[in-house]
């Protein structure tokens, strides 16, 4: 009888700690996997911009779609932009270091461009840019099942300090996130319509930290 007794008090203690990990606060596991993330000394990254292009006024006429590389902390990155030049379309390989990109332009060579002509790459991606804005700025957070495996998880974002460090270009009006985590806890996208701009959207993927790890990125030649 004691026996019995006893077990039945373990189960309802087995039942009790399941459901309360169940009943993890969403806010905190979103906020948990962005400072992972931001813990990285390195990882890929994916931009994609739906919609208008990001123009480069440095150099008329032409536009970014995307851009796929690799993040190296505390600011740096390279990698390459999908552009568009009028009816063109061609890859351009990138170099960013702090506040300052080089376009490797076909006909041309690489170009520099100043903080004022372009995207703060590495201060967006870079521990204090956009994990750390996910972890503090994005509130009342929901999440939605994708799959067996996996969800999203929705807030609202107060877009501030994002769109301080990028100088009004992400985040600005922005007012509501979606984002979610990989199989390790780390952010693995953060996805955001921009209703300034009609029909706009930025997708951030990360990937594979680490990838980068002892990659010294310099000034191209």
């Amino acid at each position: 009888m004691r026996s019995t007794i006893g077990a039945l008090l373990l189960s309802v203690v087995l039942v009790a700690c399941s459901s309360s990990d169940a009943s993890t606060d969403p806010a905190a596991e979103l906020a948990d996997a962005a400072t992972a993330l931001a813990a990285a000394e390195s990882f890929d990254v994916t931009i994609t911009r739906d919609g208008p292009t990001l123009s480069v006024d440095a150099l008329p006429g032409l536009g970014v779609e995307s851009v796929t590389g690799v993040f190296v902390s505390p600011g740096s990155a390279q990698g390459t932009a999908s552009a568009r030049l009028g009816p063109l379309a061609a890859p351009i390989d990138f170099v960013a270091i702090d506040d300052t990109v080089w376009l490797a332009v076909p006909l041309v060579g690489w170009e520099e461009l100043t903080a004022a002509e372009s995207i703060d790459l590495p201060s967006i991606l870079g521990p204090e840019g956009l994990p750390r804005f996910v972890a503090e700025d994005v509130t009342q957070v929901v999440i939605e099942p994708l799959d067996d495996e996996s969800a999203a998880y929705r807030g609202t974002f107060d877009t501030t300090r994002l769109s301080e460090v990028s100088a009004g270009v992400v985040g600005a009006g922005v007012t509501a996130v979606r984002g979610t985590i990989d199989g390790d806890g780390r952010l693995a996208s953060v996805v955001f319509a921009d209703p300034v701009e009609i029909d706009l959207t930025w997708r951030f993927e990360f990937a594979n930290p680490g990838s980068g790890d002892g990659l010294e990125i310099v000034p191209p030649v």
